[in-house]
């Protein structure tokens, strides 16, 4: 497990003392679970009709952003990382592609975030973890790009804890090297259309307007921000990644 004191062992730490600074309220302690939720068969029916726009030509090299405190590696391949995690289903497909927008396949994609109070697992500090979360491994996953680039997870609309906008973490690896570490980002009429519904803290503290590490993003922040599609009380969420 992890704790402030021990942040710096982790050879995995980034800017550690940046995210850290936008941490300024401390969160419930309580970790909610239900039973496993997958998304609506009305949203994974959608999936084949991609919502993103075309990728054309050539792109910009997706912006890197800080890793934060909180990354851990760990064995955690897979698609569902849920673990009966309660808040909306998202199904979050990210592709990766080069500066050509040709599809990366191969690339091991890493996605860690919050759960609907804002907790993270692994963490036991009451800011950003709980008491209960150093064992659990919720909301942690790794997949494997496809032929088109693309990696799915099964997870949940994210949370929000005091100082930080909305946010995903995603680190990128081309065989044994680290391409990318960045964040990913929602829109404000997305989050508050989410955080109305019940087991959400309500609404965010810090818009991506405030949030100084999605606004390092620059004129890259759009293209972080997921582009989500709501069905049936479930969410498809899409992104692009662009190594350079």
């Amino acid at each position: 497990m992890l704790t402030k004191k021990n942040l710096l062992g982790f050879g995995f730490i980034g800017l550690a003392t940046l995210a850290l600074t936008g941490c300024v309220a401390s969160a419930p302690v309580t970790v909610p679970t239900t039973a496993p939720t997958t998304p609506s068969t009305a949203v994974t029916a959608e999936a084949a009709t991609s919502a993103l726009p075309e990728c054309e030509g050539s792109a910009t090299p997706s912006a890197a952003l800080t890793e934060g405190p909180y990354y851990v590696a760990g064995d955690f391949v897979r698609s569902d990382i849920t673990e009966g995690q309660s808040g909306m289903p998202m199904s979050l497909t990210i592709q990766v592609v080069d500066s050509a927008c040709n599809p990366i396949p191969n690339a091991r994609v890493d996605i860690w975030h919050v759960n609907a109070l804002g907790q993270y697992s692994q963490v036991t500090d009451p800011k950003e973890g709980c008491a209960e979360c150093g064992d659990l491994t919720f909301l942690r996953g790794t997949q494997t790009s496809d032929s088109a680039g693309n990696v799915t997870f099964q997870t949940i609309f994210p949370g929000w804890y005091p100082g930080r906008t909305v946010h995903i973490h995603v680190k990128v690896w081309q065989g044994d090297q680290e391409v990318l570490t960045s964040q990913f980002f929602v829109s404000q009429s997305d989050a508050d259309s989410v955080y109305a519904t019940a087991g959400y803290e309500g609404t965010q503290d810090t818009t991506n307007e405030q949030d100084r590490i999605a606004q390092g993003a620059g004129e890259g922040l759009a293209a972080l921000t997921l582009t989500n599609t709501f069905s049936n009380g479930s969410d498809r969420a899409e992104v692009r990644l662009v190594l350079g």
